[in-house]
């Protein structure tokens, strides 16, 4: 068998084996050092065709035979070679060859017969219809690609392709003649290109979906721009169509950018009509994720709903969704928590879209939510219910509260076990559920009304009709003995029940629904049952040059020494570059950079592509990591025509071109970029750059310009999936209110968002995001490999910041070794707050990301196993916080550290505490979260945990009502104000008691038995929930009901400066710390260019003599601190050990 390897195949040597990627995909060959050069070996003749015999003896030795075969073997199964006898037409050579070569090297890139598809393209005839303008581009476009177009029907030609260019009320005209048709619309607000119609169904189901996606709001398109965008993009169309390569189905061109979307549109979807009965119903698929298919339904181009006010509804005390169907109506759905939600408002838009019928995850839910339905109105009695607990009693006293004091009533249908319960308001509106027994039906109807309550005059979408909520979660014996009553009320009545599944949706799929009109029948009815002649490349580079001023820089994929050689031009010259990255499934232009730019260079884009990618190259840009090839003509002819009809490129900013689509990023600077990012060295600094601000008048804490990232477009901007450095933002869904989490590239965490609304959460997450980014030296100066006797005289001596027992060093769990002042450590140099003096900290309490093994190789760090690490000290973020300006970010530091210490010695006291009752708090949303905690079955406690420290810290603990696991949860807030210090402890707290644990209690008690089993941040709250941890965590519980003014005394107002400046806010706070003997402050800047692009800073503080929070048994430093010995003095060791924290 003659093999020949794609053009694009790469490879790239790994330690013990080779990387190799293709545009048909990607593997690593591990096992031999030797792969990656025998890959290298074989390439050439691969690249002409070879078989394994010829091979082997350009290898020169019979022995390599194994390894070729298995080499080869890899790559025939990743597709990543033609198999050149099994290919149905020869290869072009000679003239053909020649005057085609990119095509041909596309078609072997992407295409199973690429040499048929060559023949198919060039013998294409095709017919060009439309105006004067659109057919010069097209017909350009064309000739690219090697084929001709007709501009005219003379009708003594059969066209295999029509390509037409209609304005948007045109749209009802009959197709040209042609075997299929290529139609492209343009509108005032978008532009739709394909799909390719076959027939005159095709066409009126094209037609259907025009009027679905260019009759939307938005801004409007500049028609010449966006008619060429869109005509390009259909040449890319049907390329991949005659190469019979897959892509999208179709595209839509938008916005002032002349965005370019993809659309992918299922296939022939056939009127099902057919009745089904519960006879023939199943309960396949019961489980599906209905909430997912949300974003299908909803989807901005194809989908037939629109969500509204997606961001800005309440989400407490229950999860909303609201949504716009085709027919200008409104469902609205509930839930416990967001995917629950998100559920219920597919199936409520499913109703919508059959006129009012039913829905299920199955055909057998899909008839049973049909039959509760219609058995609804002969339900019967009317006998009172009584609130229960939990989330009953929690909906029902937000109701009361709301003054809807709600009245509840159930009633039943003779033979079935469902219960039906209705919730009537004072206003006289009410709503109905059914559930399998009284709870389940209560609950569901609560929250229903809760809903109706929140919004007013579009909650009325969920009164009439009674709600089958339980019918989703039920399970599939309960399903199936509702199925068998419903079936025997059926039979003893006459009746049958009789379902009509309603047609899929034609432009999104059927996806997991079954809907359509369910009816009771009677048993006997029931039976009836123009451009010039340039290459498209130097048309595109001309294009670049004429609107940028800048030097195009083509390469075929990513070229180190090209890309490296042309930044050292520009650097020299002065003039900006950008380059131009062709392959086969993109064109990738841009960042435009020159030395004087403030934006990302070349390298900067790979290196965060490569981190958004977790690529197994890392970030080693010597080392091509994605495939090169040629570029289609009609990707290089789309990108010059989005070019031409937008904005030219600004500094930093990357056009991406490819058969998903056309997108613009901007790429911001990254810290370890290897070609424009300064190298760090181990200067000291030279003070502190407190530049002063004003304070917000509400909160001191905070400068009242507020923090630039917030703006909306540099937030959107900070989000993208392609460079980072937030690669996306997601909803939690196992919660009842809002959290938002963005998703970093290249690390395990996250930011956390937690509010009432949508709207509150992405910004906060993003930013708790860039704090996570700022917790590794990557700038920052280091003094390596020195003993703290060599370096006295500059540093905090380690055994103040606190000491690990002989006992737990000694144990199997430690990942730290012992310290003693002649062990060489490194050390990251910050600033004495007081004095502006450099010191020195060891670098893992200044970094806690940072490993004495790996130095600056934080990816090796990460992936090497524990016993290649070398750590003296086992840290965490605490201590970490963020700003808009560094006086600001030390704030918030100081804050942190407080509360940590606070909590600490609280905790290892172990005495009873002051107790701030919830009323005194007198916040709404502490209110809503203490009723969603209570409702769990736990007590809520607001504790005053501040020390010697006077600044205000919140412990708020919730403890099981009857003991039972989870026994309890812990968090903690601080702050100048006590009230959102208290909040911000209670929404963490919420979170853990509401969320599905990730354990049982025979997990926690494992713990609590042997407390060297936490060793993880997870085991702390896990050892807390056992029932056996109770007594020792409640030691706290017991003190004095105190006031919110007498447990804090004077604030917030105490933090207020007189003269209204962020540096007085900063000394009142390290004020606090130098009363309780804590006058050394150490302040570590771990900003980078990552933060300061974004006018952001993030410091560490660390302050000698605090306790610091830190994780696993093995890893507390409780020794050697003198506050903490002078708070357990006089005690009984044995009485309250050194037990794990129950910080989360």
């Amino acid at each position: 068998m003659r093999l020949k390897a794609r053009p694009d195949l790469h490879h790239a040597p790994l330690p013990d084996g080779v990387y190799v990627s293709s545009g048909t995909g990607e593997f690593a060959l591990s096992g031999w050092s030797g792969f990656a050069d025998l890959l290298g070996r074989c390439l050439p003749l691969l690249g002409r065709g070879a078989d394994e015999d010829e091979l082997v003896t350009a290898i020169g030795t019979e022995k390599a035979r194994p390894a070729v075969r298995h080499l080869v073997g890899q790559l025939e199964a990743h597709d990543m070679v033609l198999r050149l006898d099994a290919l149905g037409t020869e290869e072009p050579d000679g003239e053909d060859r020649a005057r085609h070569a990119e095509l041909l090297a596309y078609l072997e890139c992407r295409s199973s017969e690429p040499y048929a598809a060559f023949e198919e393209i060039l013998s294409a005839r095709v017919l060009l219809v439309g105006p004067d303008a659109a057919l010069t581009v097209a017909g350009s476009a064309l000739r690219e690609l090697g084929i001709s177009g007709d501009v005219e029907d003379t009708g003594g030609r059969d066209h295999d392709v029509a390509v037409t260019v209609l304005p948007r009320d045109r749209v009802g005209e009959i197709p040209p003649r042609a075997r299929r048709v290529l139609p492209v619309v343009v509108g005032e607000r978008a532009a739709l290109v394909g799909p390719l119609v076959h027939d005159l169904h095709g066409w009126r189901r094209w037609r259907s979906l025009v009027e679905r996606t260019l009759d939307r709001d938005g801004p409007g398109l500049d028609e010449a721009a966006g008619t060429a965008v869109a005509v390009s993009s259909a040449v890319h169309l049907l390329l991949q169509d005659l190469a019979s390569v897959a892509g999208p189905d179709a595209y839509v061109v938008a916005g002032e950018t002349l965005a370019v979307q993809a659309l992918d549109l299922p296939r022939e979807t056939g009127h099902d009509g057919d009745e089904t009965t519960l006879d023939d119903a199943d309960d396949e698929d019961h489980d599906a994720d209905l909430g997912g298919w949300l974003v299908r339904l909803t989807d901005p181009w194809v989908g037939p709903a629109e969500p509204l006010d997606e961001d800005t509804l309440p989400q407490m005390p229950v999860a909303l969704r609201r949504v716009r169907t085709p027919d200008g109506g409104v469902v609205v759905a509930d839930g416990p928590d967001q995917r629950t939600a998100a559920a219920a408002a597919v199936l409520a838009v499913s109703r919508r879209l059959c006129g009012g019928g039913s829905a299920g995850a199955s055909t057998l839910r899909w008839l049973l939510d049909g039959a509760l339905r219609a058995l609804a109105d002969r339900a019967v009695g009317t006998s009172g219910v009584a609130v229960g607990g939990g989330d009953d009693a929690r909906l029902a006293a937000a109701l009361e509260a709301a003054g809807a004091s709600p009245r509840l009533t159930a009633a039943h249908v003779p033979g079935l076990t469902w219960v039906l319960v209705r919730c009537a308001l004072p206003d006289g509106r009410s709503t109905t559920a059914w559930g399998p027994d009284m709870g389940t039906a209560t609950r569901d109807a609560l929250s229903r009304a809760v809903a109706v309550h929140t919004l007013r005059g579009h909650g009325s979408a969920l009164l009439g009709a009674p709600g089958t909520a339980a019918l989703r979660d039920a399970t599939p014996e309960q399903a199936s003995a509702l199925a068998e009553e419903i079936r025997g009320w059926l039979v003893a009545r006459g009746f049958r029940l009789v379902g009509r599944r309603h047609p899929a949706d034609p432009h999104v799929g059927a996806g997991p629904v079954h809907h359509g009109r369910v009816r009771l029948v009677e048993s006997h009815e029931a039976a009836r049952g123009p451009e010039d002649r340039r290459t498209g490349l130097q048309t595109l580079t001309a294009l670049l040059t004429a609107r940028t001023g800048a030097d195009p820089v083509v390469t075929s994929g990513w070229e180190h020494d090209v890309l490296e050689e042309a930044v050292t031009r520009s650097r020299t010259s002065g003039r900006p570059l950008v380059p131009v990255r062709t392959g086969a499934d993109a064109v990738v232009v841009g960042p435009l950079w020159s030395a004087a730019s403030a934006a990302g260079c070349p390298a900067c884009a790979e290196t965060r592509r490569r981190t958004v990618l977790d690529h197994v190259l890392g970030v080693d840009l010597r080392q091509p990591a994605t495939p090169a090839g040629p570029a289609p003509a009609s990707l290089l002819d789309l990108a010059a025509t989005t070019l031409r009809g937008t904005s030219p490129p600004r500094e930093g900013e990357v056009l991406v071109v490819g058969a998903d689509g056309v997108s613009r990023h901007h790429v911001l600077r990254h810290p370890t970029c290897p070609w424009c990012a300064p190298t760090p060295g181990s200067d000291a600094p030279q003070g502190l750059d407190l530049l002063d601000a004003p304070v917000d008048p509400e909160d001191p804490t905070r400068v009242a310009a507020g923090t630039p990232l917030l703006d909306a477009d540099r937030l959107a901007a900070a989000v993208d999936d392609r460079y980072g450095p937030v690669r996306g933002i997601l909803r939690e869904e196992a919660v009842p209110y809002a959290m938002s989490m963005a998703v970093l590239a290249g690390g395990p965490v996250m930011g956390h968002g937690r509010a009432l609304s949508f709207d509150r959460t992405r910004s906060v997450a993003v930013l708790e995001a860039y704090e996570r980014l700022a917790g590794f030296p990557y700038e920052a100066p280091v003094v390596t490999d020195r003993t703290y006797r060599e370096v006295a005289a500059d540093a905090v001596d380690p055994l103040r910041l606190g000491r690990y027992s002989p006992a737990q060093l000694a144990h199997p769990s430690s990942k730290v070794e012992a310290y003693h002042p002649d062990l060489p450590l490194d050390w990251a140099w910050g600033v004495d707050l007081a004095s502006g003096r450099a010191r020195l900290v060891p670098a893992e309490v200044g970094f806690y990301q940072y490993d004495h093994a790996f130095k600056r190789d934080l990816r090796a760090s990460r992936s090497a196993p524990p016993e290649q690490r070398r750590r003296v000290f086992l840290e965490s973020s605490s201590g970490c916080a963020l700003g808009s300006t560094l006086a600001e970010a030390v704030v918030h530091a100081l804050f942190e550290v407080a509360e940590r210490d606070a909590f600490l010695l609280a905790w290892h006291r172990g005495d009873p505490l002051p107790e701030v009752p919830a009323r005194e708090l007198a916040d709404p949303v502490v209110d809503a979260l203490v009723a969603l905690v209570e409702s769990r079955g736990l007590d809520v406690h607001f504790l005053r945990a501040t020390q010697d420290v006077d600044l205000p810290v919140v412990w708020v603990l919730a403890v099981s009502r009857d003991g039972t696991f989870p026994a309890s949860f812990t968090s903690a807030g601080s702050g100048a104000d006590p009230v959102s210090a208290a909040r911000s402890g209670l929404r963490e707290v919420a979170q853990l008691a509401t969320m599905p644990l990730d354990w049982d209690e025979d997990d926690a008690r494992a713990l609590v038995a042997d407390s060297w089993r936490v060793r993880e941040l997870e085991d702390h709250v896990r050892w807390s929930s056992a029932p056996e941890a109770l007594e020792r965590v409640t030691s706290v519980l017991g003190g004095p009901q105190v006031s919110l003014a007498e447990a804090f005394p004077g604030w917030p107002a105490r933090l207020r400066p007189h003269d209204g400046s962020i540096r007085t806010t900063l000394g009142l706070v390290a004020g606090a710390f130098a009363d309780a003997g804590l006058g050394e402050v150490v302040v570590v800047d771990q900003s980078t260019r990552e933060h300061r692009d974004q006018e952001l800073h993030v410091v560490k503080t660390v302050v000698p003599g605090t306790v610091p929070m830190v994780f696993g048994q093995a890893h507390q430093r409780l020794l050697g601190i003198p506050r903490l010995e002078a708070a357990l003095a006089g005690r009984d060791p044995a009485a309250h050990p050194h037990d794990p924290h129950p910080f989360p």
